[in-house]
């Protein structure tokens, strides 16, 4: 899921499309001959992707959230939040999100928050981002694929408060058991780091 406030430059060059993309320049050119993203021609003859232009294509495509918005403006919206504790797992960061866009429909301006990083909560950058986003009152729903991605420790007194925000934590359970298994592993390792830590 990208911002639109990521976004801060009027043209990008083919290069930095596919960059952005994750994908190759050459697919980048595809996507223009198959009219699904408009690349322009500069005077000498480079190839540019207008900012606009970029953003259109991912709107199409379900994966820009308009963060420009305010909750005064009455848009909400709903959390999609990945985490990994170990970063040799975070191919598992993206794989989560798209369990999630794939099993929970009506989702309202979905907003991505991925984590790398565990132990406790002040220390994380990312659950303070999104604790400050409820606290906002700019969140309307929680969505992960295990309660231990957002917390391995106090999950309860997090969904306490997230609750007195109108704000509701759902857990898109997985039964498959590649994720099972990269979810025990990876909280394992966290809960081991915090035991080493608290026995400093």
């Amino acid at each position: 899921m990208y911002r639109v406030s990521e976004f801060k430059q009027e043209s990008y060059k083919t290069g930095e499309v596919a960059d952005i993309l994750n994908v190759t320049t050459k697919t980048v050119m595809n996507y223009d001959k198959q009219g699904l993203l408009v690349v322009k021609r500069t005077p000498m003859n480079r190839r540019l992707v207008l900012r606009e232009d970029l953003l259109a294509y991912l709107d199409k495509a379900g994966l820009l959230y308009d963060d420009t918005l305010t909750a005064s403006e009455g848009q909400k919206v709903d959390v999609i939040y990945s985490r990994v504790y170990d970063v040799n797992n975070a191919d598992f960061l993206d794989k989560q999100t798209l369990y999630i866009l794939e099993h929970v429909n009506n989702l309202s301006n979905p907003l991505v928050i991925k984590e790398i990083g565990g132990g406790y909560l002040l220390g994380r950058k990312k659950i303070v981002e999104l604790t400050n986003l409820v606290l906002g009152n700019k969140v309307k729903n929680i969505y992960v694929v295990d309660e231990s991605r957002l917390a391995s420790l106090n999950i309860q007194y997090l969904k306490l408060l997230f609750n007195r925000f109108g704000v509701q934590v759902h857990t898109v359970e997985c039964n498959d058991t590649d994720y099972v298994n990269k979810i025990e592993k990876d909280l394992s390792l966290e809960t081991a780091s915090i035991i080493h830590n608290l026995s400093k």
